[in-house]
């Protein structure tokens, strides 16, 4: 059971990264990805899952790290 939640992680930190490399040319479209695609809601409230929150969390720190590049070049 770890190793499919470990897998699943694994699998939703390079999606996030994938797209976020893909589409965050415009700083908008970050801003866009960052409030509007992700769900924000399972880390500011207890969720059902603790694998979807880490999943999540993982993803919102991909995203503003790729936004943070962006934004610096």
């Amino acid at each position: 059971m770890f190793l499919i939640n470990f897998l699943t992680l694994l699998l939703g930190l390079f999606t996030a990264s994938f797209l976020t490399q893909t589409l965050t040319i415009d700083l908008r479209l970050s801003f866009f990805l960052l409030l509007h695609v992700f769900p924000f809601r399972y880390i500011f409230y207890s969720p059902k899952s603790t694998l979807t929150s880490c999943r999540s969390l993982l993803i919102t720190i991909v995203c503003f790290h790729k936004l943070i590049n962006v934004w610096l070049c």
